[in-house]
């Protein structure tokens, strides 16, 4: 089981280098330069707001999320340009965790953009940019490096992918230096992925889902050298003092879309029901349905149903 020095070693060895798109628009931060440009807390019980401070000191903290609390971007002028995250600052935020009983040591790095745009829905060759949703404010990703306490050798790395995502082979990852992997960040939905490419979520078979790109670009992260370690409990709370800013629960809830796909033999016609909800930090919520309707004879019916969002405190109501 590594100690806190040799975590620090770990880290800086194998940390792999995480690539945005190049055309993305929404890159990440880290959470304190979130806080420091305006973020805002809103109470269910109250009218008004209170600005968040540079150390989330004022969030709420302990208890579960429960719906009472929920952050959003700043209602000034600040708004659009928090959207777009900053690079620079910009790190991994890091949980150290024993594995498989204590033989290997799972390094689970998380970054976090503050804003998610809505997504690309794939239907064939057509796409189909969502207005509403998948959009929502506060989007956590995640992959996690699994390290062999016995050979030190990095074995395999999970890569998050809205709702599920899977284990990668280290003789099947990309590499820059040395033994750095390469983790690619989708376009918009910052799911992470092992390879380049077009990644659909739902059904790839018949070129149904959400579209997910991922591309190399000059736009990254480096995880070796930007993290911050937050959390090891084997080691003891008093080794490593969770970060005022990552103590509320609203911030320890880390959601995702739930999406379910029902499977049934393609005849003459065949309907597939999506289903999710998505609502990290409670500042956007969105249940929706989309019904594909594909007929042997030609082109299918898309049906996007009702969301509902909160912008600058006020609930508001959406077709798309």
């Amino acid at each position: 089981m590594p100690n806190l020095d040799q975590i620090h070693a770990l880290i800086r060895h194998y940390g792999p280098t995480v690539i945005f798109h190049p055309e993305e628009v929404y890159l990440p931060s880290s959470v304190s330069w979130f806080f420091k440009n305006g973020a805002l807390l809103y109470n269910r019980r109250e009218s008004s707001h209170q600005v968040i401070d540079t150390g989330g000191t004022n969030l709420p903290a302990g208890g579960s999320n429960d719906g009472e609390y929920w952050m959003d971007l700043p209602c000034d002028s600040r708004r659009e340009s928090v959207n777009y995250g900053n690079l620079g600052s910009a790190k991994l935020y890091i949980h150290v965790k024993l594995a498989l009983g204590g033989t290997f040591t799972d390094t689970a790095m998380r970054v976090f953009c503050p804003f998610n745009v809505p997504a690309t829905l794939k239907v064939g060759m057509i796409n189909i940019a969502l207005t509403k949703i998948g959009q929502h404010v506060g989007d956590w990703e995640h992959f996690t490096l699994r390290i062999s306490n016995f050979t030190v050798e990095l074995w395999s790395t999970y890569f998050s992918q809205h709702s599920g995502g899977k284990w990668v082979d280290v003789s099947d990852l990309e590499f820059t230096e040395g033994n750095k992997a390469i983790v690619y960040s989708s376009k918009s939905g910052h799911a992470t992925y092992p390879h380049p490419g077009v990644y659909i979520q739902g059904s790839s078979g018949l070129g149904i889902g959400v579209r997910n790109d991922a591309a190399y670009s000059d736009y990254y992260v480096d995880s070796s050298k930007q993290y911050e370690i937050i959390a090891a409990e084997y080691l003891g709370e008093e080794v490593i003092p969770e970060p005022a800013t990552l103590t509320s629960a609203m911030l320890q809830k880390f959601m995702s879309v739930e999406t379910i796909f029902l499977d049934a033999p393609f005849s003459l016609s065949t309907t597939f029901i999506h289903q999710g909800k998505k609502h990290p930090f409670n500042s956007y919520s969105c249940r929706f349905t989309v019904i594909l309707d594909t007929l042997a004879a030609g082109t299918g019916g898309i049906l996007l149903e009702l969301g509902n969002s909160r912008y600058c405190g006020r609930e508001e109501n959406f077709l798309v």
